[in-house]
């Protein structure tokens, strides 16, 4: 039996990488054991409650939860290995998946970046740091010659970080997705 209040997943999910950066989600409804497929997802990190169509019960379907984390951290240690790398752009959402699936990122040539101030939503505080990493403006892209951005977000915010980068920080050789490191 599932307690109230508590977060239910979706049950036995298989992940699988599309083309475009985006991955498509099969599980069980945990509540009706119905198979359920989210197709073309674009973020891994949504904590959206999702409804079945069988039951009508909730759960969510939070896509970093089902991808081989292993995988995932042996993929950015080897971007690591190569130079200096930033997560761009990083939030509350995301940071401590991040931390959490990716161990790699707590090296000292990984940086986490944002342009804007971070705000914890339920008591408004801005957020210096994220796991002990400071959280950066863009700017720190030159000084510590970071040469590979990775990005966690939607593929509208990785255009646009890709876009910039192009144009404000040419010693960057690759802007990644992080769907393009789960496989």
């Amino acid at each position: 039996m599932i307690k109230a209040g508590t977060t239910v997943n979706l049950e036995g999910a298989r992940i699988g990488m599309v083309n475009n950066c985006s991955v498509n989600i099969t599980g069980q409804c945990p509540h009706c054991s119905i198979s359920i497929t989210y197709c073309a997802v674009e973020t891994l990190f949504s904590f959206d409650m999702n409804v079945c169509p069988n039951c009508g019960k909730h759960f969510t379907v939070n896509a970093i939860d089902y991808c081989d984390h292993d995988k995932l951290n042996e993929n950015v240690g080897l971007l690591l290995k190569e130079g200096s790398v930033a997560v761009w752009a990083v939030t509350c959402t995301n940071f401590h998946w991040l931390l959490k699936a990716v161990p790699a990122l707590k090296a000292d040539n990984a940086f986490f970046i944002n342009k804007n101030e971070i705000i914890i939503p339920h008591n408004g505080a801005a957020v210096k740091s994220l796991g002990g990493k400071p959280v950066c403006l863009p700017e720190i892209i030159n000084d510590f010659q970071i040469d590979t951005i990775i990005v966690p977000n939607s593929l509208k915010v990785y255009s646009e970080i890709k876009d910039q980068c192009l144009v404000e920080f040419p010693g960057v050789k690759r802007v990644v997705h992080i769907a393009e490191l789960i496989s």
